[in-house]
Formats: structure tokens, C-alpha cells, sequence
């Protein structure tokens, strides 16, 4: 596994963690305490129980997880392709949502989702990276093992 590789595979595993210990404080009622500060600006409780924190009945944090374990299942091939690019890509849209959401919607700043935007953002940059760096390996079927629709296989 290559440096870019093993770091992308720590922030997805890293962010399902975050998320799926949000989803279990939002899905059981908080009998999971949600350890975040409460007061003023920074206020994980007033984020968490904001209408922004659901799309329709399913919480967002399920929503993360979800992305972070796709996310995962894309870095784990070592392919840094159009489909991972995109998928990153989608994630980062959503976060920057959240983020405006956070900002002007609701007016308080949940500290765990920062975390979870900040990894969000690190793994599209190193998508990004990935791919401008000719990270799609090549299809023998389609390519003769020799060249790649992006260049020369390495």
C-alpha cells in the first residue's frame, strides 16, 4: 500500500467511527452521551437535534457512515480514478452544505462534525491528487496492459 493509500484508509476508517458514534447518540435517544460541549457557539446538542441533521428520517451521521465505508471500499482498490474523485467529490459538496448549514442555519458549530468536514476535505484533496497524478491503473483487457486511457501504465 502506497503512503496516499494507507493515510485515505485511516480518515475513512477514522470518520466511520466519528459518524457512527453520532448516528448511536441520535439513534438511541441520547442514552449514548453525546460528549461535546452544549453552550454557546461551539454546541454539538444544538447541531445534532437541528432540522439539518436529517435528510427526510434518516440522520445525517448514517448518511456518513455510509459515505466513509464506500469511501473506503474506493481507496482500498489503490485506484485513484473518476469514480473515487466523484464519490470524494460528492462527500465534499454535502460537507460544504453542512458547514453553511452549521454557520448560518443554525448558528452553532458541532465540534465532531468539524472533525468529520476536516477528513471529508483531506480525502477529496488526496482524490484529487490521486487522480492528476495518474493514479487509474491500467485494464489489461482494454489497454493491452500497457497504456491507460489517462497515459502510460506504470
Amino acid at each position: 500500500m502506497s503512503a496516499r493509500q494507507v493515510g485515505a484508509v485511516a480518515a475513512c476508517a477514522v470518520g466511520a467511527g466519528i459518524a457512527a458514534y453520532l448516528a448511536l447518540v441520535e439513534l438511541t435517544a441520547e442514552r449514548v452521551p453525546l460528549l461535546c460541549t452544549t453552550g454557546g457557539v461551539v454546541n454539538c446538542g444544538q447541531v445534532l437535534t437541528s432540522g439539518a441533521a436529517h435528510i427526510g428520517p434518516v440522520p445525517v451521521a448514517v448518511l456518513g457512515v455510509v459515505w466513509f465505508l464506500g469511501m473506503l471500499g474506493l481507496v482500498a482498490r489503490g485506484q485513484w480514478d473518476l469514480l473515487t474523485l466523484g464519490w470524494s467529490g460528492a462527500g465534499m459538496a454535502f460537507v460544504l452544505y453542512l458547514i453553511y448549514a452549521e454557520l448560518f442555519l443554525i448558528g452553532a458549530i458541532c465540534l465532531w462534525c468539524t472533525v468529520v468536514h476536516l477528513l471529508v476535505f483531506g480525502l477529496f484533496l488526496v482524490s484529487l491528487d490521486g487522480y492528476l497524478a495518474g493514479g487509474a491503473r491500467p485494464v489489461p483487457e482494454a489497454a493491452g496492459g500497457r497504456e491507460t486511457a489517462r497515459g502510460k501504465a506504470r
